[in-house]
């Protein structure tokens, strides 16, 4: 089906039954396709009676071309992050753009730091842009860089005040540690680059206060330092930051806090004195320090709550400048997830919405949220269990587009609680029930696009998929020939669409990515089923936790390389997978030869009808 008569099909279907918000999703859709080239302004014209050329952007803009903007001018670098969130289409070449100068900032000497400070913190300030970065960059691939630049920052060449490196080394830190809070990312999909540096430390140790008896003698001497700057001297004078680096003070922080409380306990300090201190970590130098002042705070606070909340109301004062103000912001949005955690532990009676409330109005600040009890009830206690309720949700996104959204929710409980390759296998037969509907193409669209693109989730049912694909000989006996030609199809839609929504390297990249990636431009009209990706390299595949339920294993990785080394060669396996992948009967879905039959170019692709398909040679 040509391209413009599939998304008129849609238009009015979603016209018919869709709400303002979706129609207004839409129209903006429309106008996008436009600039990719994948259906003509005139159609959106017929369609929509608005000229898509005067609502969207005059064209595609290279990431090349933005990058050279920046190096020609840094304050463009913190622009890119501001147009990152106008959804117009170019959000992957700006997302591109905004890694691969982070990365040679991070390569660059101290100079340059000023600038990645800049970026971080425009970053910080706007949550959201994170959102959208990290729909076109894996996470790992930006902030393996900014771990190590911190793992590696050296304080003894410091010349000059302290004060402005402070604020460079902590704009990054805070920025790691709000892409870890704002996608629910645990510390092993970090990209840490060691486990013993100051990133790792902070990570394992930021939140925890040491007795003075377990402190080293210079940490002892920094940590009167600090005190008598805080709360004695006239102002923070240089030599405290200067003689004290800024990795041992992020580590120091709630210990800090401890002793000034037990000085305010003890008639030492007055609550105003304290407050008066603690107003220096507003400062922008000293900003970043909140996190794990908050996250140590929401720890202690049942034990000492009287003086937790004169901290409390010390450091959720808005800062008085605009853009400290929203990092700010963002910082207390954090905290209110910590302190929703922590409340759940505490006795009903315990006062504890007098903390949060000094938080403000914060809506859930991470979008990985896990599903909530009753939610899980509910979902295990209906017909079939959860894997039921699962297949259900995923054929109403084809079946019934007016019933509500997905929950990715689901997902990811499902695949705790059953194991992805649980998952893959009820994927698969649910494609087998839709083999002769019309709508077998949308479900497997829905079906690859949820396994691609649902959090680190999608790292462990992509390759579970794999794992499975892998048995596909064995497979074709015990499950028959619609099973594993559904198989078929489901892997080889997966692996297009990875090449589509995970960002390729590029040669100037290459020395910069810490892992197997990057943030190449994928061309959606040059698209090549023949020219399939490799399967997923292992090195972007987490280190299985201990919490984790069913993840994949070493083991598992073995198991792969046995059931290929003992069924098929690998020319055999592509040449098998081409064949019956070229099998389908797509006549309802194809017109004259030579004409664009879809937006991704995969006429041969798309099937309509499972049993059209022979798999006699796989057997």
């Amino acid at each position: 089906m040509p391209t413009e008569q599939y998304v008129q099909e849609l238009w009015n279907e979603l016209s018919t039954i869709g709400n303002a918000e979706s129609i207004a999703t839409a129209r903006h859709f429309l106008h996008v396709c436009v600039l990719h080239h994948l259906i003509s302004a005139d159609a959106v014209l017929s369609l929509t009676g608005e000229d898509a050329n005067s609502t969207t952007a005059k064209g595609l803009f290279p990431k090349q071309a933005l990058v050279d903007q920046v190096r020609g001018n840094a304050t463009r670098g913190p622009r890119l992050v501001e147009e990152l969130a106008k959804n117009d289409g170019n959000a992957g070449p700006i997302a591109q753009a905004i890694v691969e100068v982070m990365h040679r900032y991070c390569a660059s000497k101290d100079t340059q730091h000023q600038h990645l400070r800049d970026m971080a913190s425009a970053l910080v300030r706007q949550p959201a842009t994170i959102n959208a970065l990290c729909m076109f960059v894996h996470p790992s691939y930006f902030l393996t860089p900014l771990c190590r630049l911190l793992d590696g920052w050296r304080w003894d060449d410091l010349h000059g005040e302290g004060q402005p490196i402070y604020e460079e080394f902590g704009s990054v830190l805070l920025l790691i540690m709000t892409v870890k809070f704002r996608l629910g990312l645990r510390n092993d999909e970090l990209g840490l680059s060691s486990s013993s540096g100051f990133v790792a430390q902070y990570l394992s140790f930021g939140h925890s206060e040491k007795q003075l008896s377990q402190m080293t003698v210079v940490e002892q001497k920094h940590m009167g330092e600090w005190i008598s700057n805080l709360y004695f001297a006239e102002g923070l004078s240089d030599e405290v930051t200067t003689h004290c680096s800024a990795m041992e003070f992020y580590l120091m922080v709630p210990t800090i806090l401890r002793q000034s409380m037990l000085a305010l306990s003890k008639g030492k300090l007055t609550e105003d004195s304290l407050k008066g201190g603690l107003d220096y970590f507003l400062e922008s130098f000293l900003l970043p320090s909140l996190l794990s002042s908050f996250a140590w705070l929401a720890q202690t606070a049942e034990k000492d709550f009287k003086s937790v909340l004169v901290v409390m109301q010390a450091l959720t004062k808005p800062p008085s400048n605009p853009d400290t103000s929203k990092l700010h912001r963002t910082i207390l949005d954090i905290a209110s997830g910590m302190f929703r955690k922590e409340s759940s532990l505490v006795p009903d009676q315990f006062p504890y919405s007098d903390l949060t409330d000094l938080l403000g109005n914060s809506t859930n600040f991470c979008l990985r949220q896990g599903a909530r009890e009753e939610e899980i009830n509910r979902w295990i206690s209906q017909e079939g269990g959860i894997s039921a309720q699962l297949q259900r949700a995923v054929a109403d996104l084809i079946a019934v587009p007016s019933a509500g959204l997905f929950q990715p929710n689901l997902l990811l409980t499902t695949t705790e609680f059953r194991g992805p390759t649980t998952i893959i296998h009820d994927f698969v037969k649910l494609l087998v029930q839709f083999s002769a509907n019309q709508q077998f193409a949308h479900l497997l669209d829905v079906i690859a696009t949820l396994i691609v693109s649902s959090d680190s989730t999608s790292i462990t049912l992509r390759n579970s998929l794999q794992l499975t694909h892998a048995r596909l000989g064995d497979l074709l006996k015990t499950e028959g020939d619609l099973f594993a030609t559904a198989l078929v199809h489901l892997h080889r839609r997966v692996e297009l669409y990875a090449t589509v929504l995970t960002p390729q390297p590029t040669t100037d990249d290459q020395d910069l990515l810490p892992v197997d990636g990057g943030v190449g431009v994928v061309d959606l009209g040059e698209i090549n089923l023949d020219q399939l990706p490799p399967p997923l390299p292992s090195s972007i595949i987490p280190e299985s936790s201990s919490s984790q339920k069913q993840t994949t294993t070493q083991q598992d990785q073995a198991a792969l390389q046995q059931q290929q080394e003992q069924q098929l060669s690998g020319e055999d396996m592509d040449q098998m997978l081409n064949e019956a992948a070229n099998m389908g009967s797509i006549d309802d879905y194809t017109t004259t030869q030579g004409e664009d039959t879809n937006m991704f170019g995969m006429d041969e692709y798309d099937l309509t009808n499972l049993e059209d398909l022979d798999l006699n040679m796989f057997q």
